[in-house]
């Protein structure tokens, strides 16, 4: 237990020193122990509801401090826009994560990087290659192909709808970023993503290891006793490299022998070096790394709202019937959803909307840091204080959305079209800010091409019980300490008719 006191000691140290240089009182907030702080009022589990209870009792900033550092939760969206969105450049920043740095992961993964001009260097990169207008023009047809690919799956065996719809995301992410194709059959490329996904998820979750709340055990030899998190990291990180490196390899190799479709790689090489060889290691570097980023920050988000869309469904028939309606009579028979039918499903894309306000994907975001002192309504905000942004609070706000826990995309129609005065969940589940996600486009596409298609193909309906009667399902999720699932649960699809199999087939 030395290195526990050791660490205890220091902090100890750097709050006695610490110099007071405010008069403005820190937003409220429960009374801390001694040394510790707040350690015991931070929601252990499900963050949204445990930072809902705390500005219930606080107001909607609250303050908590653990061994010397400064939490600021926010429970407003009009005050999480008016700090992250007006005064973005001082909140750009991340907490410094040990794990995460020691690991690699900060190195090449922009949503984890701190603010500076490394940081800008790989966002120039994502804004080249996943805006807009590259997304309508490049790789829509990898999108197409996700969607078609999971329908397929679907009808040879709707059982494994969780497992289908992992594989597809993965696949779709080999050929937007690698122009890497595979079958069902082929997970070769597809594990490597998903290794590499779990070493490093296994390795950052927080409150594994001690390093994380004693960051002065990171310059303890290496013999010391709780030092195991160096070898740790050094595993996940040349696990993590081999992989990033081998993807990377691979699109190229293919690019050279013509196998490859368009992708981000391609666009990348063709954009900075027209195919010269000699391109800058750092380039490379930059490029292999925002590939592997694509997977990570979109793996575990898009697999949870595709699941949550199975759920929503079995719970809400009419909701179903009502967009299958919808489709029907702008398809007709014949075909399957595409991209230029969206503007006229605006059922369908109210489900979209309300699919991310039901089950948000990550509760609490990830956290923002702010880069100076700061004052707002009178209250002080610290320099490097975490900043939390409540966005599950935000999507329960009864004041918003009335009867927020049922699933009901009325609430974003007026007069059967879109209503622009409805509170859109798309202002703050892709981040706020300087932290927006640049593949929002990429992931919101992905998420409509795909209900839409299952929606056109197949009826999802609850499991029967052992009397034929239908289960009865509930939205329960998972407490995870970043991403959101639902529970595990069982439902029953089946395509609608003949003719809708004929087209999956197809």
């Amino acid at each position: 237990m030395i290195w526990l006191w050791v660490g205890l000691f220091f902090a100890c140290v750097g709050i006695i020193l610490r110099p007071v240089k405010h008069r403005l009182p820190l937003p409220p907030g429960p009374r801390g122990l001694p040394i510790i702080g707040n350690i015991l009022d931070y929601p252990a589990l499900d963050l949204g509801r445990g930072f809902r209870a705390l500005a219930t009792r606080y107001g909607s900033l609250v303050h908590l401090k653990i061994l010397g550092h400064s939490i600021v939760a926010i429970d407003s969206s009009h005050t999480v826009r008016e700090l992250l969105d007006k005064r973005s450049r001082n909140y750009a920043d991340r907490p410094d994560a040990v794990m995460a740095r020691l690991t690699s992961l900060t190195e090449f993964n922009l949503p984890l990087m701190r603010y500076g001009q490394e940081w800008r260097t790989h966002r120039r990169f994502f804004h080249q290659t996943l805006s807009l207008k590259t997304f309508e023009s490049t790789y829509r047809p990898h999108i197409r192909k996700f969607a078609h690919d999971l329908l397929r799956n679907l009808l040879e065996n709707p059982k494994d709808f969780s497992r289908h719809i992992r594989h597809a995301f993965a696949a779709s992410v080999l050929n937007v970023g690698y122009g890497i194709e595979v079958s069902k059959d082929d997970d070769k490329y597809v594990n490597m993503l998903h290794s590499v996904h779990d070493l490093i998820e296994d390795a950052v979750v927080p409150g594994k290891y001690l390093v994380e709340l004693f960051p002065v055990m990171q310059n303890l030899p290496s013999w010391f006793p709780g030092t195991r998190f160096r070898k740790d990291a050094l595993f996940v990180r040349k696990g993590t490299q081999e992989v990033l490196h081998a993807l990377y390899g691979e699109g190229k190799r293919r690019m050279a022998s013509g196998s490859a479709k368009d992708s981000m790689l391609s666009a990348t090489l063709q954009r900075t070096s027209n195919f010269d060889p000699k391109a800058t290691a750092e380039e490379e570097e930059i490029c292999a790394g925002a590939l592997m980023t694509t997977y990570m920050a979109g793996s575990d988000t898009t697999m949870a709202s595709l699941r949550a869309f199975f759920l929503a469904m079995a719970m809400y028939p009419d909701v179903q019937k009502k967009a299958q309606a919808e489709l029907d009579r702008v398809l007709g028979q014949t075909r399957l959803p595409e991209f230029e039918d969206r503007g006229n499903l605006p059922y369908l894309n109210a489900v979209v909307k309300e699919l991310t306000r039901w089950h948000v994907v990550a509760p609490i975001g990830l956290p923002h840091a702010a880069l100076e002192d700061d004052e707002y309504n009178g209250l002080f905000i610290p320099k490097g204080a975490m900043i939390i942004s409540n966005f599950w609070s935000y999507s329960r706000d009864p004041d918003v959305y009335p009867d927020p826990g049922t699933f009901d995309p009325e609430r974003f129609l007026e007069d059967g079209k879109l209503s622009p005065g409805a509170r859109d969940p798309y202002a703050y589940i892709f981040g706020l800010g300087r932290r927006v996600c640049p593949g929002r486009h990429l992931a919101d596409a992905s998420l409509f091409l795909a209900c839409a298609s299952i929606l056109r193909a197949f009826n999802i309906t609850p499991p029967l019980d052992e009397n034929g009667h239908p289960v009865k399902l509930e939205a329960k999720v998972t407490t995870g300490l970043v991403i959101s699932h639902p529970e595990e649960f069982e439902c029953i699809v089946e395509p609608r008719s003949t003719e809708s199999a004929y087209l999956v087939r197809a």
